[in-house]
């Protein structure tokens, strides 16, 4: 037995350091929310192997198609003139049912694109990665090219499956004087990933065993789940007590990365939510949101995070004057507290509950001076919960402000109605 299969058999420890593992977690989430992710590393670092690893891992396929060595026909096809009936072109399901051209002799003419052969993987697939590697590298057409797939998600004129995961890897500047600086407004449709100097031996030796890549899943609705709704509501909090944070583009910046905006921000939500949902660690999320918005915008946040703590759910439907207490001054740290406590309420809808509750948010409303809008969705919500063995549910003399406040939102919609 030869030594290097002596040690693999041995049980060798897991490979990496903390910052590989972090990185490749980071990816793995990115890849279970279907985001475009920018891989950035100096080359040979083992980006490629870790995309060839997710789909190996996962029996998916990969397609990788490097920029710097690729004809735009590789890209989005080859142009193909043919000839057919106006039946053929006028048929939906017709591959030649676009850009119809009056031709001679009563035919048309119509111009199609072949698709390559990546993209030909990536169409014919349920789930897969396509990835655009050396994106910095390439000319500026070519990466203009690769970016329009990534955001319409249509190649050769054809829509892209909903699972295709895509991803474009770079080398930074400071390891390749060769690449073309990252516009910010392309920059602002990646989350980004910094990769570790370090290549990955162990797979390609033999020599330590790696750990696979966290299988995270999520189901198909998890954007309308209460984790991401109450994470967009943190991060509507945090924006507005830093609104210089909302939108910062640094105009010394010649080549960007993450920077806070709004598109990045819902991003971060949808990371905030998803990392909720599957249980990832918290630094792990941490590094990811910095890929968004940028490090110094991640840390404010996180910061904002460990003291804007609320009362959970449960806690204020033991004692429902603790809403109350919140005061006023913070509007949207009350209509989150509130938000999350419908949202438990309907899960699991006992009277009990309901009316803890109700009395909750009639005791916040009825403060004086209560910017009320805070409570319009959070009151809608619980409103339209039919609790179990309640009787007299819908009935709201018992919580007069909230009757009165229902009363004027149900005038400012006829209102508009009406307008």
């Amino acid at each position: 037995m030869s030594p290097t299969n002596n040690l693999a058999n041995q049980g060798a420890a897991p490979v990496t350091s903390r910052d590989m593992k972090l990185a490749q977690q980071g990816f793995a989430l990115a890849y279970a929310m279907n985001h475009n992710v920018f891989l950035w590393g100096d080359p040979r670092t083992g980006k490629t192997h870790t995309v060839e690893r997710i789909g190996r891992e996962r029996g998916v396929p990969v397609a990788t198609t490097i920029l710097s060595q690729t004809e735009m026909t590789d890209l989005d096809g080859f142009p193909l003139r043919v000839d057919a009936s106006e039946e053929e072109l006028n048929d939906p399901a017709g591959k030649a049912a676009w850009s119809p051209i009056p031709g001679m002799r009563g035919r048309y003419v119509s111009l199609v694109r072949l698709p390559p052969a990546a993209a030909t993987t990536m169409l014919n697939a349920k789930e897969g990665v396509w990835l655009f590697d050396e994106m910095n590298v390439a000319e500026e057409s070519k990466m203009a090219t690769a970016m329009n797939i990534m955001s319409a998600r249509r190649v050769a004129g054809r829509d892209l499956p909903p699972g295709i995961r895509l991803v474009a890897a770079g080398n930074p500047s400071e390891s390749n004087r060769a690449v073309n600086d990252l516009p910010a407004a392309v920059a602002a449709r990646f989350i980004h990933i910094e990769w570790p100097n370090r290549a990955a031996l162990a797979e390609i030796f033999k020599v330590e065993r790696e750990e696979p890549l966290p299988a995270w899943t999520l189901d198909e609705g998890w954007l309308e789940s209460s984790e991401v709704k109450l994470a967009g509501l943190e991060i509507f909090e945090f924006l507005q007590l830093n609104p210089e944070l909302e939108h910062k583009l640094d105009p010394d910046e010649v080549s960007y990365r993450g920077w806070p905006n709004i598109g990045q921000w819902l991003r971060v939500r949808d990371i905030m939510g998803a990392s909720k949902l599957l249980g990832v660690p918290m630094e792990t999320s941490l590094r990811l949101i910095g890929g968004c918005v940028g490090t110094p915008a991640a840390e404010a946040l996180y910061s904002f995070r460990e003291s804007a703590t609320i009362p959970s759910p449960e806690q204020i439907i033991r004692n429902p004057y603790l809403l109350r207490e919140m005061g006023t001054a913070n509007s949207a740290r009350v209509m989150r507290a509130a938000s999350a406590l419908v949202i438990a309420v309907t899960k699991e809808p006992t009277a009990e509950r309901y009316f803890a509750a109700r009395t909750a948010i009639n005791d916040w409303l009825a403060i004086p001076g209560a910017p009320k809008d805070a409570m319009a969705v959070p009151l809608t919500d619980l409103l339209r919960c039919t609790p179990t063995s309640a009787p007299g549910a819908m009935e709201l003399d018992s919580v007069p402000a909230i009757k009165a406040f229902a009363a004027d939102m149900v005038a400012s919609r006829q209102a508009l109605e009406f307008n």
